[in-house]
């Protein structure tokens, strides 16, 4: 007989292949990336929250560049440190996911819920990115655990962990505050079993202090940087302001003449309804319609409601965040660590179904058939390592880089749309303006810009009205330095800046 022990063993050895099969692939780092990472090396270099601009940076909160900085001291390559901490969490995580399922529901469920976050291809190919999912996912199931411990053996020191997980999770995303709603539930058992309000206050004072000391700072770093009082820096004027031709997707939409309660509310609402349906489509794409339904089994009939509601108020809370996206837009890695306790309702459901097929010593085996079902479904994604070739990353962007900096060195100043090509060049990067021409070649003499580079993957798409540089002789004031044609409708023009 296998112990549970040597089964996880097991599927954790599943689950890094797959990721070291990403990893070997996984060369370019991506856009978000660039900023976490180039944070982390002015962390270690300097101590300051600067970026790829060589600004302060407010956009992203500062937890995940501040575990990539130490990684980054010691490997010296900003891109290999941030995949490390990524992987190491996602490794963690599926660790994290067995003890949950475990604690739920028993040990079965542990392991296959476990096995499935193993194996689900956009955590997989998270744990090499340089994206904060990973270990969000990991402090979300931290989270929920200790909300499970709250609502069972509550105390002080436990409801300070929940604080401090709480403010760790503001800390990487800003959403990750609505997960205080587990303890928000917690408080509501407590007082349902008619716990004396002394105890009551004594806990949410720990969780609220604990919660402070991790937000407060963040909070008043924003307000020294932008002149007022925010909890993130990555708020809807900024995305209408920088993407406008996205803004009709965002539930809130452009700025508009007040046009009545009714009126607005009834746009608000049909956006908002937009989103979450689309939302729901992308996460049905995603898991697969097998896997929703199983977890549907597994939070309806698998469960002793008059038994569990305290604990599964906590496992539910989790989802809170999903609820806020749809009033901004759809991203599809937003929902993905959200996606590991949907696994251990999942788990639940195959376990329960299993036990009702009534084969004779066989439920176990049923219940791993409902698990190779779904890595068949998963199979396409995670076999895009054996199918890789180069253009399946933004290389174009990293080899115009590097070519800026073997012929100029670093420190110079790149203007373009996606941070990469500032990233791989060394120098300091400046976003591309929302302006014509004209207007982007005097934006970029007022920065002091060295090289403004266009690339084709992203004009056509965003900027359709800047593809003339792409094509014949440059406008005055601009000289073509460097030209790359290797991929289709991926060209990229390096324009060097002639001074005013």
């Amino acid at each position: 007989m296998i112990s549970d022990r040597a089964k996880l063993a097991g599927i954790l050895a599943v689950g890094l292949g797959l990721r070291l099969l990403f990893l070997r692939v996984h060369q370019t780092i991506e856009g978000d990336g660039v900023l976490y990472a180039s944070v982390a090396e002015h962390l270690a270099q300097s101590g300051r929250l600067m970026d790829v601009s060589w600004e302060y940076h407010t956009f992203y909160p500062p937890g995940y560049p501040a575990l990539v900085a130490p990684v980054y001291a010691l490997v010296g390559d900003s891109h290999r440190a941030g995949q490390i901490v990524s992987l190491a969490a996602g490794m963690a995580l599926i660790a994290l996911v067995w003890v949950l399922g475990r604690r739920l529901a028993g040990g079965s469920v542990g392991l296959i819920a476990a096995a499935l976050t193993a194996i689900y291809p956009p955590l997989a190919h998270q744990a090499v990115s340089v994206h904060t999912e990973s270990m969000y996912a990991a402090l979300l199931c931290l989270s929920v655990l200790v909300g499970l411990e709250l609502v069972e053996r509550p105390s002080v020191g436990m409801s300070a962990l929940g604080g401090a997980l709480v403010g760790a999770l503001y800390l990487f995303r800003p959403e990750g505050l609505l997960l205080g709603a587990g303890v928000v539930w917690a408080v509501a058992i407590w007082i349902a079993r008619g716990e004396r309000p002394a105890r009551i206050g004594a806990r949410a004072a720990g969780f609220v202090l604990a919660l402070s000391l991790l937000v407060v700072p963040y909070v008043a770093y924003l307000h020294q940087m932008r002149g007022a009082w925010l909890l993130s820096g990555k708020g809807l004027s900024y995305r209408i302001a920088e993407s406008p031709h996205e803004a009709d997707a965002i539930a809130f939409g452009q700025p508009r003449p007040w046009q009545g309660l009714r009126t607005e509310g009834a746009v608000l609402a049909e956006r908002y309804l937009r989103n979450f349906f689309r939302q729901e489509g992308v996460i049905a794409e995603a898991m697969s319609i097998l896997a929703l339904g199983l977890a549907a089994v597994g939070l309806a009939g698998a469960v002793e409601w008059r038994k569990r509601l305290a604990a599964e108020g906590v496992v539910l809370g989790a989802f809170v965040p999903l609820l806020l996206y749809p009033a901004f837009e759809v991203v599809p890695r937003w929902t993905e660590p959200y996606m590991v306790v949907v696994f251990v309702y999942v788990a639940r459901g195959i376990v329960w179904v299993a036990g009702q097929a009534r084969i004779q010593g066989r439920s176990e085996a049923v219940a791993w058939l409902f698990v190779a079902l779904l890595a068949v479904r998963y199979a396409p994604q995670l076999a895009i390592p054996l199918r890789y070739t180069p253009s399946f990353e933004n290389v174009e962007q990293r080899a115009a880089g590097l070519w800026i900096r073997d012929r100029f060195g670093p420190g110079t100043t790149v203007m373009s749309r996606p941070p990469e090509i500032a990233y791989y060049a060394r120098a300091r990067w400046v976003k591309l303006p929302y302006r014509g021409i004209s207007g982007v070649i005097a934006e970029a003499r007022r920065a002091g810009v060295t090289f403004i580079v266009i690339d084709e993957l992203h004009m056509r798409r965003l900027r359709p009205d800047l593809l003339p540089l792409l094509e014949g002789p440059p406008p005055p004031g601009l000289t073509l330095v460097h030209q790359t044609d290797e991929f289709p409708q991926r060209r990229v023009r390096v324009l060097a800046v002639a001074p005013s």
